[in-house]
């Protein structure tokens, strides 16, 4: 019986290691024009659906909270573009009909519009048009961090090896 006990917490530690005990990793956007900042994360690898993605151009993704110099603004859609000759890279921020950034120049993700992966570093976008004023946007990774049901998870498998071992060791 205690064999199955500690084989079990044993394989509960395992599992709680292995399992997907993270939270998806995100990317930090922070982009400066003059004096404003706008920051906002979004996932390096975003899922898209096919309503979200005009094949050969561009993707989008709304919904999403972004702050301007460290103040939350409220929620807008960004629209990502690739580098195509006649329409140029860059990204804009939508909120209602009309958006406070319309950013040209280089395209900010490999992959296709459908499968976008994010590219980090940094990068010189120009305001409202391609010789409008210059601007930079940063893409950083932001660590993951582990879930706090995952580490339960590791932390009672180990407890259960723990009292076991304690209690075999001083019987």
């Amino acid at each position: 019986m205690l064999r199955r006990v500690s084989t079990l917490c044993f394989f509960v530690a395992l599992f709680g290691l292995l399992s997907a005990s993270r939270v998806k990793a995100d990317d930090l956007f922070t982009y400066t024009l003059g004096s404003n900042t706008f920051t906002w994360d979004l996932p390096g690898s975003p899922t898209l659906t096919s309503a979200d993605v005009t094949p050969g151009n561009s993707f989008f993704i709304s919904g999403v909270q972004y702050w301007e110099n460290g103040a939350l603004q409220g929620t807008g859609t960004f629209d990502f573009y690739n580098g195509n000759p006649s329409v140029g890279g860059g990204f804009d921020l939508m909120v209602g009909s009309s958006g406070p950034l319309n950013e040209y120049g280089v395209q900010l993700y490999s992959g296709s519009e459908g499968t976008p992966t994010f590219l980090l570093g940094t990068f010189t976008l120009n305001h409202l048009s391609p010789d409008g004023p210059a601007g930079t946007l940063t893409i950083a990774s932001i660590t993951a961090v582990p879930e706090p049901s995952g580490l339960l998870l590791i932390g009672t498998g180990a407890l259960g090896l723990i009292g076991f071992a304690r209690k075999k060791i001083f019987a």
